[in-house]
């Protein structure tokens, strides 16, 4: 976007060039005409109005640049004293992950490791931590200023150190280290604008052996396209013709760097040919990042270490490549040694960008909230902001609270991995369910084997005790409340045994157990189906059941534990000094109202992150309306996607975009908003198709497996659509695959299973999102206005994945893969991708939980079965209201005789048998409902 009052086509940018006048003076952008005038005129926008100055427009620019530079000499000045002549340490991004690498080896190679440890720990502590460390034998020309060290006589620390600054890269051994000098030959550190230095790559000259190289990426489509257009426009400006242009625009990866060098031979311009060479051979290699940052050093937007001098360096500003080592970097070292000792699941917690830092590091003089798109780093941000708080307050616990088990068990983890003992031992983190049945404990002595997701006396799990409420087994007909609203709903198709679990979850997660009067006329945001109010009387009636018989049978669910628990409001006082909450927008208003009890209003005293993209629950929720009032001032937003590549991303939000309903919009505490894309290509995702589920099942374990074994420390998850993390989780250990739950440690295994939403919050290098077809997903067994959760859940599952994709589906694919998708995918079959010509190892697929209940034999035979057992079945869902009522009315499992006439019936096939036998029995079920009664016995012979 242009600057208010700039020239057409300059472009924002020109801002940064006031830092830089001296690049600027000496840059190709200062070549008088129109490039002259409009860096003028940015002054004059930016900086206000200034008289003309003698000399012309160079002269102002060096005029601006001595302007800068006396004008923060004090600065410097003091900033050099206060050091002491100090070095200046820096991370490059990577450097701990090689840390970690060659801590893992062992031997001299842990000794080697341990030695940088120590190195970084005497930051700040001594003048000079790396005098005396001995150098190589020989220089290094593959990267200007760089300084090898010697670790030991097998393993190299390599530096950049110059102009009061040292970088530290990458250390290993003496083989990875010439091998990783080879791959970043080139490697240019940048200081930017803002404060912040950044990375590049700049070759040396243009023969063979100066150039910057690396193999190409797997980037679709034009690399220009990759930079913004008005950086590529200022790059051909000048010196590159009409025809050049236009090679060079449909330049993509699968043209080599040679052919390239043959298209700019022409150019006339060293320099110009040597920067557009390099741009576009990054923009191959994937690296779009460091190819706008090579554009941006050419053309002014940036500095290079030649270009600088000691005063021209204030504090720095960390960025997303490089971030400074604390002057005092003891806590810092430490974290360094444990990320050096453990997985490296965790390394991305260590290095955050400055947009999160910036929320990280702000204090909220009250409850605060963060909006941030998949992968914006919005855990990160919770992660390292409750250590920041814990070392604030010293004498005061920290809580980080989330609703999904699973992740609450990474987020601990990840804390482990970046707080120091003392700190890490004041931060809890727990799933909301734990929180609840802890201080339940405390208050409620007497209930203890209440409050359990798996009930104590006959060790179910809460799916299956509701099932067993809803269809009325073991002689409990409470749930028969629910029978007016069961059969509208299933008139019209639909589950309403699925869409009764949501709407009574709905009202738990709204109203407090004494204020569910209220439910009778409440308006019922994002619920798309009517309750008039005898169903909701029904409802209501049918909850109080449900409440019943989990008391009885000693289990509870999450809504359980928090209405509970709210029944003790008044008695609840803070305990923890500040509370952050992940995926806020899982929360219901009556776990809200608890999360406001625990914390005193003060400064810094609520912290909730949330995407309303991947809202999954039907719970309710206005934060003001739960006393937790959040200032606009207080309200901050995360748009770039750090986690995902741009192929990745892009089909996820393709996808998102054209399948949201307006209740995904209309949210009132989280928005969706548009992410900004990463930088990062990578490969195009999947979208395969197999003959079933056991097909699809097969190929994914073959196909996650094969690449694991192409990456160290590689991480794969398969999420299977359409069942349950219960039913998953039995089909997982049956098969020996890891499950996603809260006591799976992500460290632990490579390859795991998941249903869609449990993978909230992780990261994967792979991720395969199976059963995507459509009689499975979206759930066409419920309204299509409320569809958005489905779609939610799958833009989670799909945005988990870092670097590749695949979708799979079976006869028909899921209409969420219609629209918009089809020029992002490779749309193909499995067996394209499967080694074995024979196929893949079929392992099974799960069971719906109906299918392995105790009952599942009895179920399973439909003319045995009385009315109100077969209106349970998918096969009732579509017929008529009357033709339901019916057979909830005669098929009574009784059956009854009168005047030697049959008119009640003990089953289906009992009351078949008569309809089809005998004429004035099927006067019982009168013309037109008799007619679909013959038809509806039909379809259950014919299957």
């Amino acid at each position: 976007m242009g600057h208010p009052g700039l020239a057409p086509g300059v472009g924002s940018r020109m801002a940064r060039y006031l830092l830089f006048p001296r690049a600027c003076a000496r840059g190709p952008l200062y070549r008088g005409g129109k490039w002259g005038s409009a860096l003028i005129q940015s002054f004059s926008v930016i900086r206000g109005p200034r008289p003309p100055t003698p000399g012309g427009e160079g002269a102002a620019c060096r005029e601006k640049w001595m302007y800068y530079r006396m004008s923060h000499a004090a600065e410097h000045q003091a900033n050099a004293e206060k050091q002491g002549g100090v070095v200046r340490y820096l991370e490059y991004k990577g450097f701990n992950r090689s840390l970690h690498e060659l801590y893992q080896k062992g031997g001299k190679y842990k000794t080697a490791a341990n030695k940088v440890s120590t190195i970084l720990e005497n930051i700040g502590m001594v003048e000079d931590p790396l005098e005396g460390m001995r150098l190589t034998n020989h220089g290094e020309s593959r990267i200007k200023h760089c300084i090898k060290y010697r670790l030991n006589d097998s393993c190299r620390l390599i530096t950049i150190r110059h102009q009061g600054c040292c970088f530290l890269l990458f250390a290993a051994s003496h083989d990875d280290a010439d091998e990783w000098l080879d791959r970043n030959r080139g490697l240019s550190p940048v200081f930017r604008g803002n404060g912040g230095f950044a990375g590049t790559y700049v070759s040396e000259g243009m023969d063979e052996g100066e150039r910057i190289t690396g193999p190409a990426g797997h980037t679709n489509g034009k690399l220009c396209k990759l930079l913004p257009r008005d950086l590529f426009d200022l790059l051909v400006a000048e010196g590159v013709t009409g025809t050049q242009v236009m090679e060079l625009g449909s330049l993509e990866s699968a043209d080599s760097e040679e052919e390239l060098n043959t298209l700019l031979s022409t150019i006339d311009d060293g320099a110009r040919r040597q920067v557009l060479y390099d741009v576009f051979s990054l923009l191959r290699r994937e690296k779009v990042d460091e190819a706008i940052e090579r554009a941006g050093l050419y053309l002014g937007h940036s500095m290079g270490l030649e270009d600088m001098g000691p005063e021209d360096l204030p504090d720095l500003i960390d960025s997303e490549f490089i971030k400074q080592v604390p002057p005092d970097s003891r806590a810092y070292a430490e974290a360094i040694r444990r990320f050096a000792t453990q997985a490296n699941y965790h390394d991305w917690m260590l290095f955050m960008h400055p947009e999160q830092d910036a929320v990280v590091n702000e204090d909220f003089n009250g409850p605060a909230k963060l909006a941030g798109v998949s992968g914006s780093g919005k855990t990160c941000v919770v992660v390292k902001r409750a250590v920041r708080l814990a070392g604030l307050y010293q004498d005061s616990r920290i809580l980080i609270l989330t609703i999904n088990r699973p992740l609450a068990l990474l987020i601990s983890q990840l804390v482990d991995a970046c707080a120091d003992k003392q700190v890490r031992q004041r931060i809890d983190v727990m799933p909301m369910f734990r929180l609840c049945q802890q201080i339940l404990l405390e208050l409620e002595t007497e209930n203890k084997k209440i409050y359990d997701e798996t009930t104590w006396k006959i060790n179910e799990h809460v799916d299956e005790i509701w099932q067993e409420y809803y269809r009325c087994d073991v002689n409990n007909f409470d749930a028969r409340a629910f029978h007016p609203v069961h059969d509208s709903l299933i008139a019209r198709g639909w589950n309403a045994e699925r869409y009764l679990l949501e709407e009574v979850d709905w009202v738990r997660s709204r109203f407090g157990i004494g204020e569910r009067e209220d439910y009778l006329t409440e308006n019922r945001p994002h619920r798309k189906v009517g309750m008039p109010r005898h169903f909701r009387e029904a409802v209501q009636k049918g909850l109080d059941g449900w409440e019943d018989k989990m008391r009885d049978v000693g289990v509870a669910d999450g809504l359980g534990v928090a209405s509970a628990l709210w029944r003790h409001l008044s008695q609840i006082e803070p305990r923890y000094r500040s509370i952050l909450v992940d995926e806020g927008q899982d929360f219901g208003n009556i776990e809200l109202e608890i999360v406001r009890a625990l914390a005193p209003h003060d400064t810094n005293d609520l912290f909730i992150c949330g995407d309303a993209a991947q809202a999954v629950t039907t719970k309710y929720q206005n934060l003001k309306g739960a006393g937790i009032d959040v200032a606009g001032t207080r309200s901050k937003k995360l748009a770039l996607n750090y986690r995902n590549n741009r192929d990745i991303l892009s089909v996820a939000h393709k996808i998102l975009a054209e399948n949201f309903t307006e209740d995904m919009i209309d949210r009132e505490d989280f928005d969706v908003f548009d992410p900004e894309f990463s930088a990062r290509g990578g490969s195009t995702p999947l979208l395969l198709e197999a003959s079933d589920l056991e097909h699809e099942i097969g190929y994914a374990i073959d196909y996650a497996k094969e690449r694991l074994a192409e990456l160290s420390g590689g991480k794969a998850c398969i999420a299977v659509c359409g069942y349950s993390a219960y039913e998953l989780l039995r089909f997982g250990n049956a098969v020996a695959l890891p499950v996603l739950t809260g006591s799976v440690d992500i460290d632990d295994g490579s390859l795991f299973l998941s249903d869609l939403e449990q993978t909230k919050g992780f990261e994967f290098n792979i991720v395969l999102v199976l059963n995507c077809s459509a009689e499975i997903f979206p759930g066409s067994d419920l309204p299509d206005d409320e569809w958005f959760r489905d779609l939610a859940r799958l833009y989670v599952a799909m945005t988990r994945a870092t670097d590749d994709l695949v979708i799979s589906y079976s006869s028909k694919r899921s209409p969420f893969l219609e629209a918009g998708v089809k020029d992002l995918m490779i749309d193909t079959a499995w067996s394209e991708y499967a080694d074995n010509a024979s196929g893949p190892r079929l392992v099974g697929i799960p069971e719906h939980l109906e299918e392995y209940r105790s009952e599942a034999e009895r179920h399973g035979q439909l003319l045995d079965m009385t009315g109100e057992e077969f209106l349970y079945t998918r096969q009732a869902r579509g017929l008529s209201i009357e033709l339901i009522a019916k057979i909830r009315e005669l098929v009574d499992g009784k059956g009854r005789v009168r005047r030697k006439a049959r008119d009640r019936w003990e089953n289906i096939g009992q009351a078949a048998d008569d309809y089809r036998d005998h004429v004035k029995w099927r006067r019982v079920w009168g013309p037109d409902v008799g007619k679909q009664f013959g038809e509806l016995i039909e379809r259950l012979r014919g299957s």
